[in-house]
């Protein structure tokens, strides 16, 4: 389940940082950033790493998750981006 909410989140933040949308500001600041522009917000997939980390270390301090699952879960929210994301 931490994988979709991953996901979820991952899709939404790059939509909103798109033109015309409710953060486009901040979308343009984060394209000037050359390398880190993608896994911040550019690129759904990408972002699952560090987006995903960090909703990964909200739930898991909630829940009591093992770091071992932190793997499994990105993996999980970065295949189900790719359907989302279409």
């Amino acid at each position: 389940m931490t994988g979709l909410a991953m996901a979820l989140v991952c899709v939404a933040i790059h939509y909103l940082l798109q033109p015309d949308m409710i953060f486009e500001g901040i979308g343009n600041r984060i394209r000037k950033l050359g390398f880190f522009a993608k896994p911040l917000g550019e690129c759904p997939l990408c972002m699952c790493a560090w987006w995903g980390t960090l909703l990964w270390m909200f739930t898991a301090s909630i829940h009591g998750l093992p770091p071992e699952y932190l793997p499994l879960d990105i993996l999980i929210a970065m295949g189900l981006t790719v359907p989302l994301n279409r």
